[in-house]
């Protein structure tokens, strides 16, 4: 039979030691994952790279609005942008309409990475802590243009079309405003 007194004092010795081994090991601490950056360049429709563009991060609410948020940075004469700081996540890359806040003839459309306007999805970014997501280029989508074409179109046999309709566009796009 063991004695009381020896149980006590094991007993004692456990608690001091795990009050020991918690002392030694402190309060709980939360990491804080470190930012990611997000680089890449701004391209024109015409390949050319875009100096001065806006490029912003964004997200899609619950309804599919584009929400802009607070991280962002301009490119460089070279098209070159670098975001920094940026928490870990996935993000919408935008670029809004250049040196306006809407579209217009001759300027590129608001645009998401890769290169398709904000009517689409766009393609997420994930940004892992401290990490650089490099390579994010955003090739702007032109504004859309009218055209007038007139003259008479002919089937090869020389014979004239009682009613033709002729569509130009990227293919999958939708006419508005027409």
């Amino acid at each position: 039979m063991k004695s009381p007194l020896l149980s006590a004092t094991a007993c004692a010795i456990v608690l001091t030691l795990g009050a020991l081994v918690r002392a030694q090991s402190g309060p709980a601490q939360t990491v804080t994952p470190s930012p990611g950056q997000v680089a890449g360049r701004v391209v024109r429709p015409d390949g050319l790279p875009q100096p001065d563009a806006q490029v912003v991060l964004a997200r899609r609410g619950p309804t599919g609005a584009l929400r802009q948020l607070s991280w962002r940075a301009k490119s460089g004469f070279d098209g070159r942008y670098e975001i920094v700081g940026v928490p870990p996540g996935r993000y919408l890359i935008l670029v809004p309409p250049i040196g306006a806040d809407v579209a217009a003839d001759g300027r590129p459309a608001a645009t998401l990475f890769p290169g398709v306007p904000v009517s689409e999805p766009g393609t997420l970014v994930d940004v892992l802590p401290g990490l650089s997501a490099e390579g994010i280029d955003v090739w702007l989508v032109p504004s859309p243009r009218r055209f007038s074409v007139s003259g008479r179109v002919f089937r090869p046999d020389g014979s004239t079309f009682d009613s033709l309709a002729i569509e130009m566009g990227r293919p999958g796009a939708k006419a508005t405003d027409v």
